[in-house]
Parts: C-alpha cells; structure tokens; sequence
C-alpha cells in the first residue's frame, strides 16, 4: 500500500515549536542548580510535551547514557493527596542506590500533576505550596535541575504566596493551548515567604560593570553585589574579591534565558567569570570549574550569533577557556579530579567539532579526535562518560572519512561505536542502544562503497534491524522513520550487489521497498502528532526512492504475475508524485525525478502496452510533462 502523506500538516504551531525548542535548549546546557517553569493550561498537550522532552533528551544525548544509567529527564507525578515536590525527588533518588556511586549522573526531572491539585482541598494545596519552599536546599544539595509543569492559575499564586521559589527560578516557558475545565479554589493563607529584611539599593555600576535591570529584581544578586561594594570599599584582597565575583557570576548564570532579553545577563556574567578568573588559584578546583563555565558561556553566546564570521570568534574563546583550565591544572592534578579533567577535554572536542561546521574541517576535526581521546584516558572508569565520549569520536571519525582516508577513518569509527555498544543495554536504555546501532549501521553502509560491498551491506542490514527493535512507532517515531529509511537505502545497495543472484536481488528490493514504505509511514504518523518534529530526512528523496525500487519490482517479476507487476508501476507513480509535491520548486530535483519518470513511462509501455504508457502521462502536472515528453 502506498503511503500518503499530508502534504499541508503542520510539525508544530508557530508560538509552542519556538517554546519548547527554547525549554529543551536550556536543559540541554546541563546547568547547575536550575529550575525551570514550564506553563501550560491544555493537560493533554502539556504529557505530550513532556512526553516528547523526556524523549529528545534522550535522542539529542547522543547515546550518552550508559545502559545502567537512568534517563536524561525523570518524570515524576505528584501524589495528588501528598503533593510533595521534594519528597518525590528523594523517594525516586532512594530507589536508584547506583547513584550513589562516585561518578554516576543525576538526571533532571520533571514535576507533572499539579493541576490536579485544583480539585484537592486548600489544606492539600497549602502541603504543596510549603513543599516549594525546600527546592532550593533540594537543587544546591544534588547541584540539579528541575522542570516543573503548571498551568496558569497555579502560577499566578505561587507568585504571590512562595515569592522564594518564583525568583528561584532560570526559566519561564509558556504555551499556548486549550486550558482544561477545571475550577481552581486555592487556599486563603499568608505568603509562606519569610519577610524581607530592609535592605540599601546598591548602585548598579562598579568599575565599569553594570548590573543588568533583570538582575537588580532579584534579592539574592542584590546581596552578592552589595557585598561585592563593600569589599571594595574596606580594599579587601585581590583573592577575596575573586571568590565574590565568582559566587556572583555562579547566581547569574541561572539566570540567563533564551531570546534577546537574556543577552544582557549573559554579558554580564561573561564579564563576572572573567574578573573571577583573573585572581583565583591557577589550577585550584574553583578555578578550573569557572574556566569551564566561562567557556560554556563563550559557547552560549556563540549561539546568539547568526553569521559564521560572528559565531568563530565566540567559540574560539571557549577553546581558549577550555584549553587554559587544562593546562593550569596540569601542575595540580591532586586537586583537580580525572572526571573534570575528562569534562574540560569533552567539552573541548565540542567546540572543535562545532568550529569544523565553520570551516578547515579537517583541521578543527582532528583536534576534536585527540580531544575527545585524551578525555577517554580520564573517565575510564565511569560507563556513562566513556561511552558518551566513544560514541562522539565515532561521530567525529565518520565525518572525517567524508574528507580524507574513508576506509581509516571508518574503521576506527566502527570500533568507537563497538567499544560504546559494550556500555549499553537494550534492557536499560533501550533508546540510546537503539541510536548507538544505527549509528553503527550508517558507518557500516558507508564503509561498502569502499570495500567488500556485500558483507558490509549485510552488516548494516543487521544494525539497523536491531535499532528497530527499540525504535517504534510508540517509543521513537522520528528514529523509527529514520532507520526504516537508513534500512531501505541498505537494501537497495544490497540489490545493486547482487545481480548474478536473480532470487536475493529480488527479494532485497522487496525490503528495501518494505522498509521505506515503513519509513513513509512513519513520517505520517508524525506529522499527526502535535507537537511534531522534523523527520530528519528528506521525506521527498524517500518517495523519489521508493518509486525507483517499485519500477525496478515490476521489471524483475516473471512476465506471468502481471497483476503484481502493474500493482508495483502504480506504486512508483504515486511515490514520484509525492515526491514533485515536495521538489516542485527545486529544478535540480525536478531533473532527476524527470528521468526516474522517463525510465517508468517506458516501462510502462513494455509491460502494459501503449495505454499503460499513456495513463501515465495523463497524470503528470504540465511542467514535469514538460520534462519529460522531450526524452521519451
């Protein structure tokens, strides 16, 4: 059956697509101490954006949980009878005792069920407003984050009655939605807010730093800058005033949010981190995790820019970070532990890869594999980052196969994925096992157009398939889409190999038709989701090669199952009509399916005769018709 697909869906609605991109960015910085508001009143579409966070961290860790490791993002529902944040963080951290071993990750977690309270009683309420007040002991105690879910009216009061929290937080993020029918009677009870004591208003300049209005709102900063003043003024010493500023800058980093408005803060904190840097202990512990957040802040401003030429220098100031902390803490590793020390490296062959994206690739990717290289020799001993990291130099050599030595560099991409596979269960994370396969795969096929063909095909066959084991249309519709087409290709290579074997030839193109058909599929069942994302692929080509193996079906099936082979013309005629839907304004795209449409319209005419043929061409648009009469 051929896929239809939805030519006028749309992936996301303009307003929520731009929101939840902003929410999943932030949490993606992996940041310190964040609390993150996430405001959304239509309770089905708020599971299926937490649903859909929950799986893109996963997706976008680029495997890099280790198959004992929990998720990226935890989702916790509050006890609609007991609602307490806090507690639901310490019973889940209780059931998990690998975490307690050094090294392990803490995910993040995400708080949903709290509008479930506007049905419980105003002593039920009060419960879960008090447990508000401990999140920020719970946040600094597990150095975590948190994503908490809410619709409108609740936020409003926790403004009003837990002030504390609501200055707490990194982030707001609102969407837009039908709100649920749901009458909300909050508690009548005084703020649960301890009283502000008076406090002087501090100038908001100081030697040239200006306090951002953002800010100068929040009391905690406030403080930090007023002490900052008077150490000024009692002359303290250069490593005192270091230790302020550093503490100042840690407090507004949380505070950096997406879009234009955050721009400020993050210059400001930029500035911060640079006057903390100049004065503490060359290779000390704090000194090395300022670097490594000054560079994390250099590569966040990167990401403002729009033009390479303006993103470059950003990103090479946080390789300058990055690579000062690194070699300060070489005269000092007994304070400076092998999980930092692999953190700084990782984050290094970051940026590097990031930096090949802008130009000299070769070069910038290289130093992106001794990077992430040296980062290996020091996280050995923690599963999570040693697969992370051999799963980034897999990714890295793969790309460099694509600009020198292919058959080296895939070699070696074959082995870091292999190597990172050793650290992943299908049985503990069972999507990040599924990505590392696929990946495996992708190095596989790309390794046939270089050397035995078949054997390789057949292993990439073989990775894709179990990918798609855990990859479903339930648990991960775009990576589900994605292998099916990365399987389909395979086959159709696989077919290709195989013409002195009429029998596994045919029976390829049968899969390879079978699997971008699922991958159409799939593409669908997307596109009805809402939100959606992007395939990841160009659905166009998928149909362009569909129509091309249906063709060449029809012209490998015995000349007596005539059903069966006009059944495989009409399909390819359908799929390249998909595809001129999707390419109508590419004329490049538009040559090449008018010649896969020239080689089917000459098909058809020697299967079905001159009204096959004809049938055909009734069904071409004007200007592809155009194309194609001429070469007939």
């Amino acid at each position: 059956m051929v896929a239809a697909i939805s030519l006028n869906s749309q992936t996301f609605l303009g307003h929520n697509r731009a929101v939840y991109q902003e929410l999943r960015a932030a949490l993606q910085l992996h940041l310190r101490r964040q609390l993150l508001l996430a405001v959304c009143d239509d309770g089905a579409l708020q599971q299926r954006l937490a649903r859909q966070l929950a799986a893109d961290l996963t997706a976008a860790a680029g495997a890099s949980q280790a198959g004992r490791e929990p998720s990226p993002l935890v989702t916790l529902r509050l006890d609609a009878d007991h609602p307490d944040v806090v507690k639901e963080v310490l019973l889940w951290l209780k059931q998990q005792p690998r975490l307690a071993d050094q090294g392990r990750t803490l995910p993040a977690f995400q708080i949903l069920g709290i509008e479930a309270l506007t049905r419980q009683s105003p002593t039920v309420q009060k419960r879960f407003l008090a447990s508000l007040l401990r999140v920020d002991a719970l946040l600094t105690q597990l150095d975590g984050r948190l994503v908490v879910w809410l619709p409108r009216p609740w936020l409003g009061k926790i403004q009003q009655m837990v002030p504390g929290f609501w200055q707490l937080r990194n982030g707001l993020y609102e969407f837009e939605g039908e709100p649920t029918s749901a009458v909300v009677e909050f508690p009548s009870v005084p703020s649960l807010a301890s009283e502000e004591t008076e406090s002087s208003t501090a100038a908001t300049m100081l030697e040239g730093l200006v306090l951002p209005m953002a800010l100068a709102r929040q009391e905690a900063i406030r403080q930090r800058w007023q002490y900052i003043h008077r150490l000024h003024q009692q002359q303290a010493g250069p490593l005192t005033l270091a230790r302020a500023h550093l503490a100042l800058a840690q407090v507004c980093r949380g505070e950096i949010t997406p879009g234009p408005e955050g721009l400020p803060v993050l210059t400001f904190a930029l500035e911060v981190y640079q006057r903390a840097t100049q004065d503490l202990g060359v290779g000390d512990r704090a000194w090395c995790d300022a670097l490594n957040d000054l560079a994390s802040l250099y590569w966040m401003r990167a990401q403002r820019e729009s033009q390479p030429q303006a993103i470059e220098p950003w990103l090479q100031r946080s390789v300058a970070a990055y690579q000062q902390a690194i070699e300060g803490s070489a005269d000092n590793r007994a304070q400076i532990s092998l999980d930092t020390l692999g953190r700084l490296y990782g984050n290094l062959g970051g940026v590097y890869t990031q930096l090949a994206d802008l130009g000299d690739p070769l070069g910038y990717l290289e130093q992106a594999v001794e990077a992430h290289s040296q980062a290996l020799r020091y996280v050995a001993a923690d599963p999570l980052a040693y697969a992370n990291g051999q799963n980034s130099l897999g990714t890295i050599h793969w790309r460099l196969s694509q600009i020198e030595r292919p058959q080296y560099h895939l070699h070696r991409a074959i082995v870091a994925y292999q190597e990172a596979l050793r650290y992943r269960t299908p049985q503990a994370e069972p999507q990040e096992y599924a990505m590392l396969q696929n990946n495996l795969g992708i190095a596989y096929w790309s390794l046939a157009h270089h050397e035995n063909p078949i054997p390789w095909l057949e292993q990439a066959v073989d990775a894709y398939q179990t990918a798609l084991v855990y990859r479903t249309l339930v648990t991960t519709p775009a990576g589900c889409a994605v292998t099916h087409n990365n399987l389909g290709t395979a086959y159709w290579d696989l077919a290709q190999q195989q013409t002195s074997q009429p029998e596994e030839r045919l029976l390829s193109l049968r899969q390879a038709v079978d699997a971008y058909e699922a991958a159409l599929d799939a593409v669908e069942y997307l596109l009805q989701q809402s939100p959606s994302e992007p395939p990841g692929f160009d659905v166009w080509a998928t149909c362009h090669s569909a129509g091309i193996v249906h063709d060449q079906l029809a012209l490998s099936l015995p000349a007596d199952q005539s059903e069966d082979r006009e059944r495989h013309l009409n399909a390819a005629l359908s799929h390249y009509l998909l595809a001129y839907q999707g390419w109508q304004d590419q004329p490049e795209a538009l040559d090449t399916l008018a010649t896969a449409l020239v080689y089917s319209v000459r098909l058809h005419f020697e299967i079905l005769g001159f009204s096959g043929q004809q049938a055909v061409l009734s069904q071409l648009p004007p200007d592809l018709l155009g194309r194609v009469l001429p070469q007939l």
